[in-house]
């Protein structure tokens, strides 16, 4: 108890001599910020109960008017969990091979409202990290400074193509694959069967998706600077949430044929699909200089929905993106 009120003092203490630091705004424009940023990102992760996969990226996120905003997405795998050599080689495999996830997606949003809000801004002065033993704990030390906010609220809208390797029996949906060749039907799930070579228990393909959705999209906008007494260099806020949620519908949900041990080769489909799926998602960056910027977004994906209930099925997906930005003053654009 001692120690967590030594803590809390120590804490209002810091607090209090934040808030008595005399400072100046230098800048305190947030509709006025760089139009284009580009993003790299080497790594991203993304937890796919149909597959999961690690890759890198490129984005790019346009502001064209005051009224539109537009991105871009790509990303490879470059470990894919599916896409792999397997220890029972024997099973049906893609008929034109393995291909490691690629995913690319267009999105536009256009702003319904479009307004600047005065609101205490957050300005971290510094931040310190020490450790005892395995405990680690972070200090910051910032300021509260009356500065603008602006507020997008708006309606988005875009497709995306994902080309992605999967296992048949991802979810226990083995018994709803089906392959078909003239009048041959083959039926998978038997553990103990083989056909034209290969046992039926599982097996793996490639599986396309063009999907088209549509949201709704807030956005949070500060680009404020400060001179702040005692220190050389200029602190701000500079910072650019979008937060978003969509639903999705996949008109195009195809799967490769599948090529038997013997070469015989089959049309494959699956009596579960779900063509319909959402997600809500976060990105973050910073709106003045290159800097880290992130994404993440959780739900669940069109796709085939196997036997297992509830929110964790073949579908769910979980994804993280990590990476620099870097903003830029398109002159074209206005």
């Amino acid at each position: 108890m001692k120690k967590f009120i030594t803590l809390l003092l120590l804490f209002s203490s810091i607090i209090a001599n934040s808030q008595r630091l005399k400072y100046t705004i230098l800048k305190d424009e947030p509709d006025k910020i760089k139009n284009a940023t580009f993003h790299i990102d080497p790594f991203y992760a993304d937890a796919w109960s149909t597959n999961t996969t690690l890759g890198w990226g490129l984005r790019a996120d346009l502001m064209l008017k005051k009224r539109i905003s537009a991105n871009v997405f790509f990303k490879k795998a470059y470990l894919d969990m599916n896409a792999r050599s397997h220890f029972d080689k024997d099973l049906v495999t893609p008929k034109r091979g393995f291909k490691k996830l690629t995913y690319f997606e267009p999105v536009v949003s256009y702003h319904l409202i479009d307004k600047l809000k005065k609101k205490s801004v957050k300005v971290v002065i510094s931040s310190s990290t020490s450790y005892s033993g395995s405990y680690k704990t972070t200090t910051t030390k910032y300021i509260m400074v009356p500065g603008t906010v602006r507020k997008i609220r708006g309606v988005r809208g875009g497709f995306y193509f994902l080309n992605s390797a999967i296992d048949m029996n991802e979810g226990d949906a083995i018994s709803s694959w089906v392959a078909k060749k003239d009048s041959s039907i083959i039926k998978f799930g038997g553990y103990d069967n083989k056909v034209h070579g290969s046992p039926i228990y599982n097996g793996y393909t490639q599986m396309n998706q063009i999907a088209f959705f549509g949201g709704i999209t807030f956005k949070s906008i500060t680009n404020l600077q400060t001179k702040i007494e005692g220190y050389r260099k200029t602190r701000g806020n500079y910072s650019f949430y979008d937060f978003y949620f969509d639903l999705m519908f996949a008109p195009v949900l195809s799967y490769q044929d599948i090529k038997f041990k013997d070469g015989s080769v089959y049309n494959l489909k699956n009596n579960s699909n779900k063509r319909t799926g959402w997600r809500t998602g976060l990105l973050f960056k910073f709106v003045n200089k290159p800097y880290m910027s992130y994404g993440f977004e959780l739900g669940q994906r069109p796709g085939f929905v196997g036997n297992k209930k509830g929110i964790l099925n073949p579908r769910t997906f979980l994804n993280i993106t990590m990476g620099i930005s870097i903003p830029y003053n398109l002159k074209f654009i206005k």
